[in-house]
């Protein structure tokens, strides 16, 4: 195209080689010609310049093309959404109220470190267990079972007069209910005092109300279960120990008295101490007879009166002594002598001694497991009842419609400044 561009220029200087030849008198006329020349060929040259470099007609529809997608996008990203969230939000979006109530956790009977604790405002970690323990259930299928027993829970949330966007879906799964029940019912436990707060957002005061109300009521009968059931098992062990320690003693105590029964015998060792008393007493008496004897036998005939009835006293007490000693000695009615008796009787007493004992440490060791178990008997201390909403707290219509705003603002710039980083990287 340069050499085009240089060719005419030269046939417009040379005139198609005539300048050369004419005479001296008209270099005037040649002087303007090549002037004329010389500004024909750069204006070709720039307007060639500006087709080549994307310019002109070209340039300036491109730009009208992106001017014009960029007012469309915002349309469609900004204007659009902003103005459907501002009419649901102002004009469609149902209202909802919010009911809240406080509890906490108490023991009945707090121990030292537990009174401490209460003191300085903090929950202790048994406490702190169950109130993440009400926490989950505040939220699980169980509660939302027990809810609907009693009240038409999910006609609640999907009455006619509800917006499509806020009620729930009639017909869809209860796992479904389970994720909109989170969305609607708020609980909160402080870490500090342990306080649990828990929200309930219904479509109208009344509903909100009511249903808060159940749920501290279930949440009241699920501690009280736990609690119940937690004692029975502290209590259980102890209570086993103790049972076998009375039923070992009343055994004992049964096989003892079956044992005097046979014998006849409440106390063998008091019983073979009598005997062993009154023998003695006799072989005395016997002694004393016999000294007598001997010394009348120096004075009188042996076969006097009293001679005869002193032989037969001291034959008669020889006899009581002799049957005396067998007794103790010889086996009773059951086969067994005194004295074997008596060493089956210290033992029975014995075991029954240590069965006592056992019983005793037992019923110290379950009265003391009760008495721990009444410290952990928890309850539900109300710190302030579900509430009646007088003015609908959700939606938040103007915080939602600014979100939807600044939300499609900051996502329209974003695409715009892709398409200008897009449109700028091809242009080069």
């Amino acid at each position: 195209m340069a050499e085009k561009m240089s060719d005419a220029l030269i046939d417009v200087v040379l005139g198609g080689g005539d300048l050369v030849e004419e005479a001296p008198a008209r270099s005037g006329k040649r002087t303007e010609a090549i002037s004329a020349a010389l500004k024909e060929a750069s204006r070709r040259i720039r307007s060639n310049r500006r087709v080549i470099g994307g310019g002109g007609f070209r340039r300036r529809r491109g730009e009208r093309l992106f001017l014009m997608s960029v007012a469309a996008s915002w349309l469609l990203v900004v204007f659009v959404p902003v103005l459907v969230s501002g009419i649901y939000f102002g004009l469609i979006a149902s209202d909802r109220y919010a009911s809240e109530t406080q509890f906490s956790l108490r023991n009945f009977k707090a121990s030292a470190p537990a009174a401490f604790m209460s003191l300085t405002g903090l929950p202790t970690g048994n406490l702190m267990q169950e109130a993440k323990v009400v926490e989950s259930y505040v939220h699980s299928r169980a509660l939302i079972d027990r809810l609907q027993e009693r009240i038409d829970l999910f006609g609640k949330f999907n009455a006619p007069g509800i917006d499509y966007f806020s009620r729930f879906p009639e017909g869809d799964p209860i796992e479904d209910f389970m994720d909109y029940w989170r969305e609607r019912v708020g609980v909160h436990v402080e870490t500090l005092s342990g306080i649990v707060t828990v929200s309930v957002q219904a479509f109208s005061a009344q509903d909100a109300q009511q249903i808060n109300r159940l749920i501290l009521e279930a949440i009241d009968e699920l501690v009280n279960d736990l609690s119940a059931r937690a004692r029975a098992d502290l209590l259980q062990f102890n209570r086993q120990d103790l049972d076998q320690a009375q039923d070992r003693l009343k055994t004992l105590s049964e096989e003892l008295a079956d044992l005097r029964n046979t014998t006849g015998l409440l106390d063998p060792e008091t019983y073979a101490k009598s005997i062993s008393a009154v023998a003695t007493e006799l072989e005395v008496r016997l002694t004393e007879m016999k000294v007598r004897q001997q010394t009348l036998l120096g004075s009188m005939d042996a076969d006097t009166p009293q001679m005869q009835f002193l032989s037969r006293q001291i034959e008669t007490l020889e006899g009581e002594i002799a049957r005396l000693r067998r007794e103790i000695a010889s086996p009773g009615s059951t086969g067994e002598t005194l004295s074997t008796t008596k060493a089956l009787f210290d033992r029975y007493l014995l075991d029954q001694e240590i069965a006592r004992k056992q019983y005793t440490q037992a019923s110290l060791e379950y009265e003391r497991a009760r008495l721990d178990a009444d410290r952990r008997q928890v309850y539900t201390a109300i710190v302030m009842q579900p509430t009646l909403p007088e003015d609908a707290e959700y939606p938040r219509r103007i915080w939602s419609w600014t979100v939807v705003l600044v939300l499609c603002i900051s996502a329209w710039g974003a695409l715009v400044g892709l398409a200008v980083l897009i449109r700028n990287h091809l242009a080069v």
